[in-house]
């Protein structure tokens, strides 16, 4: 009995890891396609790069409710094979459209390919409820 159950544990964990990010995964779209969340600016700040999960972009942003969050969001468009020196110059200090669950900011996005435009850049508080582009 005990060796059908050690044969039987690394399955059973495996199981409960895939189940485990599967909710998550879940749980990430269900709060961000619900009608509660805002589209905003956000501003690149620092570039950082992990061996094993690629490049990281901090950005912050500020919620209508006055909340500052600084956090980072992995980088995986196509410039993403392009050099350290290019991806910094193009996208560190820049500023791009950002949506944000209203009802817990930590599950925010920055959308890395929607550049803000000249006419919005030095908006401090635009806030929309569908996409701005």
């Amino acid at each position: 009995m005990m060796n059908k159950i050690l044969k039987l544990s690394p399955i059973i964990f495996v199981l409960i890891i895939v189940f485990y990010v599967l909710n998550l995964n879940s749980r990430w779209k269900k709060m961000m396609n619900n009608n509660k969340v805002i589209y905003t600016i956000g501003t690149t700040s620092s570039l950082k790069t992990t061996s094993r999960s690629g490049i990281y972009i901090s950005y912050s942003f500020m919620t209508k409710k006055g909340e500052k969050l600084t956090t980072d969001q992995s980088f995986n468009i196509k410039d993403a094979k392009r050099s350290y020196s290019y991806i910094k110059r193009k996208y560190i200090n820049k500023k791009f459209f950002v949506k944000y669950n209203t009802q817990d900011i930590s599950y925010n996005e920055i959308y890395f390919d929607k550049p803000v435009p000249d006419s919005l850049y030095n908006c401090t508080k635009c806030y929309w409820e569908k996409p701005p582009w």
